[in-house]
């Protein structure tokens, strides 16, 4: 899934006065964390990394990656809730799905219960299903929601609670996610009101930064205290001392930049640059450029933090990772004309 104190949410503040937006826009506050083998270079974060995030963001939990499918297990899982722990944070846990059955959620499922017992997730802690792949996104919503209930039943019985993470587009479309349940992952350019108040969180960023730590991170607001153990979250460190994001710092990156190199997603190689791209029309997002449509969307005016691009045919495309460390593309030019805006 930028997202210290009074300074940076008065520098904030004045930030959107100078770009137009004014000193009344909302921001998302920074209560929740989520970590992988894809953050920190590749190692867990310290005991003392996680007190600065508490003191000086406000952080209140953690999720932790702990698994992926039926086999791949997280090197930095157990290290993650240890020293999260440590530093006084609830820590949880969550499982990127590749099931889209009943019989692979039910192993999946297991999968995860069997790793988050030896990465030592409290029995009582969340184990969240990351439902937002391709494998979801080729079955029907009815044959979406029979697994993920398989999956939140083999949880359930190993004393852990379950939720839903996906992204905002397929909430009741393509599985469902009832109120009151669910981690709901959409990312505005601006932050100027709060979303998904009905679900237990809204990930509202994939690219806080932090001060004494390398790389982007997903953050989220908290609505209640699913995630806290049903404890107070405010135990942890209050609301009003927590980090109010208001643009997800994404004016560091406004400006299309060339970064030198390519990286490789499957058969395509894909041109390193990172920008912000807002569609002017509604746009599919892909697996890969243009192929294996994932049934989220772009609408009108919503925008995209990318790190690359491609062309496939008449179309080019722009790469952005998703949770799991994964990238997703949508096209941004058609036979050269634009489908939106670059900042």
């Amino acid at each position: 899934m930028n997202k210290i104190k009074q300074l940076v949410i008065t520098f904030v503040v004045a930030f959107l006065v100078v770009i137009g937006i004014g000193g009344t826009a909302h921001a998302a506050r920074t209560d929740m964390l989520d970590v992988s083998d894809y953050n920190n270079n590749g190692q867990a974060l310290t005991t003392q990394q996680y007190i600065n995030l508490r003191n000086n963001y406000g952080i209140k939990a953690v999720n932790v990656k702990i698994s992926e499918g039926q086999t791949w297990n997280a090197s930095t899982a157990k290290a993650n809730i240890s020293n999260a722990s440590q530093a006084g944070l609830y820590t949880n846990g969550y499982h990127f799905a590749r099931y889209n059955s009943v019989v692979t959620a039910q192993a999946e499922a297991r999968h995860a219960v069997q790793q988050a017992q030896v990465d030592g997730l409290g029995i009582g802690s969340v184990i969240v299903t990351d439902a937002e792949s391709s494998a979801q996104s080729s079955v029907s919503k009815a044959t979406n929601d029979q697994a993920n209930q398989a999956f939140a039943q083999v949880v359930q019985q190993a004393g852990y609670r379950c939720d839903i993470y996906t992204m905002g587009s397929w909430v009741n479309t393509k599985m469902t996610v009832s109120d009151g349940t669910g981690w709901i992952a959409y990312y505005p350019y601006h932050v100027t009101t709060d979303r998904y108040t009905g679900n237990h969180a809204w990930q509202f960023s994939s690219t806080m930064t932090f001060t004494g730590l390398s790389g982007r991170y997903d953050v989220s607001q908290l609505y209640d205290n699913y995630y806290t153990a049903n404890t107070d979250k405010n135990a942890v460190i209050s609301n009003s001392q927590t980090t109010h994001v208001a643009i997800n710092n994404k004016h560091t990156t406004t400006h299309k930049q060339a970064v030198s190199g390519t990286f490789r997603d499957g058969p395509y190689i894909i041109h390193r640059q990172t920008g912000v791209f807002t569609a002017g029309q509604t746009l599919r997002v892909f697996a890969y450029p243009g192929v294996q449509s994932t049934g989220a969307k772009y609408y009108k005016g919503e925008s995209v933090i990318y790190d690359g691009y491609v062309r496939n045919g008449n179309y080019i495309y722009v790469s952005y990772l998703i949770k799991g460390g994964y990238h997703h593309y949508v096209a941004v030019r058609h036979n050269g004309v634009a489908l939106g805006t670059f900042k």
